[in-house]
């Protein structure tokens, strides 16, 4: 079967569902009574108490409240699972190890070889999870439950939201024949890359980066502001209270192509720069952009981009919608 279009790929997301494999997580697998305890001292999000099968985001940041890594957090009977970037475990476990006192009972140890993390995204998102395993159990609005295969969990976006799914590795071998003739891994994932953008979704590397802290990239909704302490939120909270980011996690309308790294530009302002970019076919090109809050005093500011001056418009996240009539 030959490739689909990244076009008809989007559109399927729209109108029916998109089954995208991401990067394969890395995994830190915490064991020992304190498990909680200690994420719940060490990262953003309130994960005291997690039920059993439940899945949170949380972020790990250092004391001037700065982005160790974004985690998932899978909340199991005697474990709780880690899922961290791709690469990223090592690091993960040897941060929190720093922070385990010796009258904890945790421990910490690298796992999750061979399984893999997908997507099902679009109003047929429920119907499509077939697609991937006939196995598979449902899981309520928060729930992650386990099923013969691995775990799902619901999100709210791109796409009107779905499912994330992490397979073990003899799942992950059946979805991928499953999915083999749906049209390219690829386009897939280009198509996901478009539905990120114009909802506003950070991603590691691109736009969740430890220069930053989790405020500046649009992670305030795994951010508690009313649990205990963890390391870095004085700085965290002063930020909110005073309503002053340093940077903001914006979108850019373009007139034309640019890339990841082009700076932004205002009056002759360096203002920050565009950490990703894609060609939407409702849109046209669009980026995500981390600059200085000021961009957006007044409303939607027009900016020049890149070397080459690219005419931009400065927006609030997520994208404002456009009509079919109006879009494809």
């Amino acid at each position: 079967m030959s490739e689909r279009s990244v076009e008809s790929a989007y559109a399927a997301a729209r109108e029916a569902a998109l089954i995208v494999r991401h990067p394969a997580p890395d995994l830190v697998i915490a064991r020992g009574k304190d498990r909680l305890d200690l994420l719940q001292r060490m990262s953003t999000n309130d994960v005291a108490g997690m039920e059993t099968g439940s899945f949170r985001t949380t972020v790990l940041t250092n004391p001037i409240g700065r982005i160790v890594e974004a985690v998932g957090v899978l909340s199991l009977a005697d474990e709780a699972w880690l899922l961290t970037s791709p690469g990223q475990a090592a690091a993960v476990q040897a941060w929190l190890g720093r922070y385990i006192f010796f009258q904890d009972d945790v421990q910490l140890a690298q796992g999750g070889e061979g399984w893999s993390e997908w997507g099902v995204y679009g109003p047929g998102s429920e119907e499509a999870l077939a697609d991937l395993s006939p196995r598979l159990v449902r899981p309520g609005a928060n729930g992650a439950p386990l099923f013969k295969g691995g775990y799902v969990w619901r999100v709210t976006s791109p796409a009107g939201g779905g499912f994330r799914l992490l397979l073990n590795p003899d799942e992950t071998e059946e979805a991928s024949l499953a999915c083999s003739g749906r049209g390219g891994e690829a386009t897939d994932s280009a198509a996901y890359q478009i539905l990120r953008i114009e909802a506003g979704l950070p991603e590691p590397v691109s736009e969740i980066r430890q220069e930053y802290i989790p405020l500046e990239v649009g992670l305030r909704e795994v951010i508690s502001f009313s649990k205990g302490c963890y390391i870095g939120q004085e700085i965290i909270a002063r930020m909110d209270s005073r309503g002053r980011q340093a940077k903001t996690l914006v979108g850019v309308r373009l007139t034309q192509e640019a890339h990841p790294g082009d700076g932004v530009r205002q009056d002759n302002r360096n203002v920050g720069s565009l950490t990703s970019v894609a060609q939407s076919p409702r849109l046209g090109w669009i980026a995500l952009a981390i600059v200085r809050p000021v961009v957006l005093d007044e409303g939607p500011g027009h900016v020049r981009v890149g070397e080459s001056g690219t005419e931009g418009e400065v927006v609030r996240l997520p994208f404002a919608p456009v009509s079919m009539a109006a879009g494809s």
